[in-house]
């Protein structure tokens, strides 16, 4: 499937005439690889990102190439259920493409959902942010995104040590005036 016909974050980035290579679901700033780009979401919106750790970079990695630190956050019900292309996303975290950060619901444990997995991993996001971070998210508009917000808000709250009203500013300007943040939301 195209971009042109593919729904979710395809169709978002594309109804602002960009194509965007090296875009990760929180976070890596990643280097660009060459003209012929993939858009993130061609496959859904199950890991939109996908796109984004394509063979090429794959490739680029295994040649010793350049390419930026990237994480990879998601959620899913069951790691031996439903961890969509788990086999070659433990490929290109064995390689170096990607790390991947992923929280499983039906475990139970203190990590079951992606803001916890933020939240855990939070100094490695910080630093991402630092460098200029690209960030994607694709997810359930009432369940995700808030959740997702107030982290991100708590990080930036910790890491410059100021208060919530302008770690809350911080949130809303990223999301409306940088051109780093790409939000596909459902409901």
């Amino acid at each position: 499937m195209g971009p042109e016909s593919a729904g979710g974050p395809a169709r978002h980035l594309h109804g602002r005439g960009q194509r965007l290579g090296d875009i990760h679901a929180a976070c890596a700033p990643g280097k660009p690889l060459n003209s012929e780009r993939r858009t993130p979401g061609e496959d859904g919106c199950h890991l939109p990102c996908r796109g984004a750790f394509s063979p090429e970079r794959a490739l680029r990695a295994a040649a010793g190439g350049p390419i930026g630190r990237a994480l990879l956050f998601f959620g899913c019900h069951h790691p031996d259920v439903n961890f969509l292309y788990r086999e070659e996303l433990e490929a290109w975290e064995r390689h170096g493409v990607v790390e991947v950060r992923p929280a499983f619901s039906a475990l139970g444990g203190e990590v079951r959902y992606v803001q916890q997995r933020l939240w855990q991993d939070r100094a490695d996001a910080a630093e991402l942010f630092r460098q200029g971070t690209m960030v994607f998210v694709c997810g359930d508009a009432q369940r995700l995104i808030p959740p997702l917000r107030e982290v991100g808000a708590r990080i930036y709250q910790e890491a410059r040590g100021c208060g919530p009203d302008e770690a809350a500013r911080w949130v809303a300007d990223l999301e409306q005036n940088h051109g780093r943040y790409y939000a596909d939301v459902f409901e």
